[in-house]
């Protein structure tokens, strides 16, 4: 038992590090303008949902087949694994970013616009929605990078580079607000999730690097499966565009056809994202499709 707790207690402290940076932001929140505490909780809320049908569904398929591959030493599979995880994630997470950050006053509106919502309320939730988004990749490859700490057996170095990133979280909180404010850029709250944005991506960044000296430097997803994803992404970016004024009418005139409105806009950016990114990788992209038919097993 003593060894189950070594192992539980840093995994414990971690998911209160992330509650605590949560409460952070809240407190920064609380002395800004009025409204702002509600909506970073609401955009927050629903920057949730991507994050938690992709990232937290794929962290937690991966984590048998890493603690397999890890556990019979395997360390190059575990590698290649985690390198096409990621690049899987990416290409469900970032039309998704786009999504938020180009068409997110209509998905506010369609949600949340009723009653005491008032214009304000969707203004303020619509600032700190698509700034949240901004760090939805990042948020995500750390959810799918940590169980190859777990299945490793370390879980204290998640731990301390998630407490040094909420140190960095703190101050990002008050030099974003306090710089959203002075110039006007955008609503204070709007740095508060910036700041939770930029803290994502520095801890990803440090569990890279710690990770690579666990598994040692070596092969990933294929670069041509990531040059791809360029061209991708510009073409659901392009979708996004192009169908942005009609969502925003649509989401004006009634929730039924907002929301209808929406979905098409959000199946047809998957669609363009995932046609010219099969279509541009070649190889490399349909490598990437029989790892996921495959559902993760990788054993020799």
């Amino acid at each position: 038992m003593s060894g189950i707790a070594r192992l539980a207690l840093p995994a414990l402290m971690g998911l209160m590090v992330a509650e605590v940076n949560v409460m952070v932001d809240q407190v920064v929140a609380s002395v800004l303008e009025p409204g702002s505490v509600s909506a970073l909780a609401y955009g927050n809320r629903i920057m949730q949902f991507p994050l938690g049908v992709f990232a937290v569904a794929l962290a937690t398929a991966l984590l048998p087949t890493l603690s397999r591959q890890t556990a019979l030493g395997r360390l190059g599979e575990a590698r290649a694994t985690l390198g096409y995880a990621i690049l899987g994630l990416s290409l469900l997470l970032l039309p998704a970013t786009l999504f938020i950050a180009v068409l997110g006053r209509p998905i506010v509106q369609v949600l949340l616009h009723r009653g005491a919502f008032d214009p304000e309320s969707v203004t303020l939730t619509t600032a700190a929605l698509v700034y949240y988004s901004l760090g939805l990749v990042f948020y995500g490859a750390v959810k799918v990078t940590a169980p190859v700490f777990y299945a490793l057996r370390d879980t204290r170095t998640p731990v301390r580079i998630g407490m040094a990133c909420m140190g960095f979280n703190i101050v990002f909180n008050v030099v974003l607000a306090w710089a959203f404010s002075v110039s006007h850029l955008q609503r204070p709250l709007a740095g508060v999730a910036l700041a939770s944005s930029l803290s994502s991506g520095l801890n990803l960044l440090l569990l890279r690097h710690s990770l690579k000296r666990k598994l040692g430097p070596g092969a990933g997803a294929p670069a041509g499966a990531w040059i791809a994803m360029v061209p991708a992404t510009l073409a659901s970016l392009a979708v996004l565009l192009a169908m942005k004024g009609w969502v925003e009418g649509m989401a004006g005139a009634s929730l039924a056809r907002g929301a209808v409105a929406l979905l098409s806009a959000g199946v047809a950016a998957y669609a363009s994202c995932a046609v010219v990114f099969l279509a541009a990788g070649r190889n490399a992209a349909r490598s990437l499709w029989r790892l996921a038919t495959r559902r993760g097993s990788r054993e020799a």
